[in-house]
Order: C-alpha cells, then sequence, then structure tokens
C-alpha cells in the first residue's frame, strides 16, 4: 500500500451534509448565546458599580458635607488620573 489509499474515492451521503449542517448551526447557537450572556454580565456588573458610586457620592455629601464645586473637582481628578494625565495631583500634596 505504501501509506496512500488506492481504493474508490469516497462518496459523501446526505446524512454527512446534515450533521455539518447541525454541528455549524448548534456552534453558531452557543456562540450568540455566549455573546448575549456576556453582555448581560457586563451590562449588571456597571450597573453594580454604578450604584456603588452614587452610594459613596450620596456620603460624601451628606455624611461629610462635601459641596457640589468639591463633588466636581473629586470627579475631575479623577478623569484626570483615569486618562493617565500627570498633573492630576493638586498643589496641595506636592
Amino acid at each position: 500500500m505504501g501509506g496512500y489509499y488506492q481504493g474508490e474515492d469516497e462518496t459523501l451521503r446526505p446524512t454527512t451534509f446534515i450533521g455539518m449542517i447541525v454541528g455549524f448551526a448548534a456552534t453558531f447557537i452557543f456562540f450568540v448565546y455566549v455573546g448575549l450572556r456576556i453582555c448581560k454580565d457586563e451590562s449588571k456588573r456597571m450597573a453594580y458599580y454604578q450604584s456603588k458610586v452614587v452610594k459613596a457620592q450620596t456620603k460624601l455629601t451628606e455624611t461629610f458635607q462635601y459641596s457640589e464645586g468639591m463633588m466636581k473637582i473629586i470627579e475631575k481628578k479623577f478623569e484626570d488620573r483615569d486618562a493617565g494625565v500627570e498633573d492630576a495631583v493638586d498643589d496641595e500634596t506636592k
């Protein structure tokens, strides 16, 4: 034989194509399901952390008497640090 198939060419039966279609469809459905679950999880996580931010802001304004101006300064510093701006530290800490 020499390692090569020397018989007749193999014919594909209709069930082969049916199996391929079912397999690809199942894989596609699985990927869509996983994608939807990831999106749902991310939206839940985002809502959770947004609620934590609101609670922290409420605590700062009610418990520690932070004014609206002070809250804007804190938000600006956070945005600068999040963006990687080096001058995000105020003059009092230098």
